[in-house]
């Protein structure tokens, strides 16, 4: 009543959401950093503040961003030797013995693996501290 009073008819009030939204649609906020402040407003702890604070921060998307140029390095290699495997002349490494042209792959694909399983165990450690745990004393 006081907007239309001065002359303000097409003010309304924001949605719950809204402007988180129109932040992410706008590239001002990527998922993670969405997630983490639907965490960090829905926190009852400090503990889950903490976690939410170090989610937005960017830590959690650089490890996803170094996961992600790994995947496309080891895409774009494995590619390659698809493509042009057959035009490479392998050559002998010091012990004598040719090299496996997927060995590179390989090896980097099974680092990001272990990465990605270690983080994940992690991570479901932090999902219990973000949700909390019920216990009966």
């Amino acid at each position: 009543e006081l907007l239309v009073a001065v002359g303000l008819r097409s003010v309304r009030p924001a949605e719950r959401g809204e402007f988180t939204q129109r932040a992410y649609s706008a590239g001002k906020l990527n998922l993670v950093e969405v997630e983490a402040l639907a965490d960090l407003v829905t926190a009852d702890t400090g503990l889950q503040r903490k976690l939410a604070l170090k989610q937005m921060d960017g830590s959690v998307a650089r490890i996803y961003e170094g996961w992600r140029s790994q995947l496309i390095r080891g895409l774009a290699h494995a590619e390659a030797i698809i493509d042009f495997g057959d035009d490479e002349d392998l050559e002998e490494n010091e012990n004598g013995t040719v090299e496996n042209i997927w060995g590179g792959v390989i090896a980097q694909v099974q680092t990001l693996r272990t990465s990605m399983e270690g983080y994940l165990d992690n991570a479901n450690r932090g999902e219990i501290a973000r949700d909390g745990r019920m216990s009966l004393l």
